[in-house]
């Protein structure tokens, strides 16, 4: 979800308005947080779980399923950064145009697509591969352009300590969705891969009715300074380094994901236990939201951006070279869970500091803007980009299949260069 905000949230805190809390006009925020549950789902199956059904439904390999994660992160970054400015264009014409009524339509769209790939294995001709690329095609833009819109309904007449604890609850609620989609596919990965597609359909019907709590249209942003305690100076500083760390993250992110079945493959993994051991990351990643929410030591310290980066940088290298280093059996699996954990750790640490801080300063310099977006986006083409070039290295006998994650590391470990470049100029300037 690239274009929401979340900061960290005190967990002793009910999900529930607080009595000083959000003007009239804000959207309930139990709706928002079931539909975001609900919709979270999607992400869970299309866009991180997509690459087991079809290496099951379609016998993909580790190639087609990097150029699958390409094709629809450069969709959902076409439908992100359009959405704002064609709603806008929209609003102007007419006044039957609304937010309610677009995530209604987006709603049923999505619908449709997630029956594609079921219908064509029944009733297409020619084979029914384009069917997935199709769901990549529709699906992509439709939640790029649909979580904008949510985000907006979140902090919408929201502000202050309010606006914060909202969307740290939706920080947990849409990181735990993820982890209950893996284990939900797990025992239809091998079986049904497709069904669970064409169920995800029903989940986006099922989440309409719940528009009738959402507003007409999000209410209007009052997130002003006024309603920020002051905050240290480095603050801006450590806003600096994370708005660089977290696109390198989804980096990372965005090449594990494609790189997984492959990779439990390899390790002899039954397939119903390969979306299990895959959540492992996303599970420690809820925790640390949880503790960073409700422990507080971690602000303004340079010690925790710099743990969450070893974490990530370690956990990645260990999830890329455990099938080759600790082989077969029990070891790889261990070696490849600890790493996923270490990650999962590491991309916690760095994603709710970094949407803590953009909050904290301002939003008027935060992640919302289009070249923050931009550098997620790359995040997102980059990750299976690298993946991609390294298996089509290792197929035109320019790299040794032995060399391919050596290959893979190397390339990140310039990325990560090129990130720490990128601080270090940006705080050179700011001094």
């Amino acid at each position: 979800m690239v274009t929401i905000e979340p900061s960290p949230v005190d967990p002793a805190s009910p999900p529930a308005e607080p009595a000083s809390g959000p003007r009239r006009g804000a959207t309930p925020l139990w709706a928002v947080l079931t539909f975001t549950f609900a919709n979270s789902l999607g992400t869970g199956v299309v866009t991180s779980g997509i690459f087991f059904l079809t290496r099951s439904a379609y016998g993909f390999g580790d190639a087609a399923n990097y150029t699958l994660a390409i094709v629809f992160a450069a969709m959902y970054i076409a439908g992100a950064v359009a959405v704002g400015p064609l709603l806008t264009r929209l609003a102007r014409r007419s006044d039957a145009v609304t937010h309610r009524g677009v995530v209604v339509g987006i709603m049923l769209v999505l619908a449709i697509a997630c029956v594609l790939p079921l219908g064509a294995s029944r009733w297409g001709a020619g084979g029914s591969t384009w069917a997935v690329w199709a769901l990549a095609v529709v699906y992509g833009p439709l939640t790029g352009s649909l979580w904008p819109i949510v985000e907006a309904y979140l902090s919408g007449e929201r502000r202050g300590a309010v606006l914060r604890a909202a969307t740290g609850w939706f920080n947990i609620v849409w990181a735990g969705a993820l982890v209950f989609a893996f284990w939900v596919m797990a025992p239809h990965v091998a079986e049904r891969p497709l069904a669970i597609v064409a169920a995800l359909g029903l989940v986006h019907l099922g989440s309409i009715p719940l528009m009738a709590a959402f507003t007409r249209d999000p209410g209007r942003h009052v997130d002003t300074p006024v309603d920020h305690e002051p905050h240290p100076p480095v603050y801006r500083d450590l806003l600096r380094c994370c708005r660089v760390l977290l696109p390198l993250s989804y980096v990372l992110y965005a090449s594990v994901g494609p790189f997984m079945p492959g990779a439990l493959d390899r390790l002899s993994v039954a397939t119903h236990w390969q979306t299990p051991i895959t959540a492992t990351w996303m599970t420690t990643r809820v925790v640390v939201f949880a503790i960073m929410g409700r422990w507080h030591g971690w602000q303004g310290r340079w010690s925790a951006i710099a743990f969450g980066a070893a974490a990530l940088l370690l956990g990645y290298a260990v999830v890329v070279l455990a099938p080759r280093l600790a082989g077969e059996g029990t070891p790889g699996v261990v070696a490849l869970i600890l790493g996923l954990g270490v990650f999962g750790v590491g991309m916690g640490v760095i994603y709710a500091a970094a949407l803590y801080y953009a909050l904290e300063v301002g939003r008027a310099e935060v992640a919302a803007g289009g070249a923050h977006e931009a550098l997620i986006g790359l995040g997102y083409l980059l990750g299976p980009g690298v993946m991609l070039l390294g298996t089509g290295a290792v197929a035109l006998g320019w790299v040794q299949a032995t060399s391919f994650e050596g290959f893979v590391l190397l390339a990140m470990a310039l990325v990560t260069l090129g990130a720490v470049g990128v601080i270090g100029r940006n705080l050179t300037r700011a001094r």
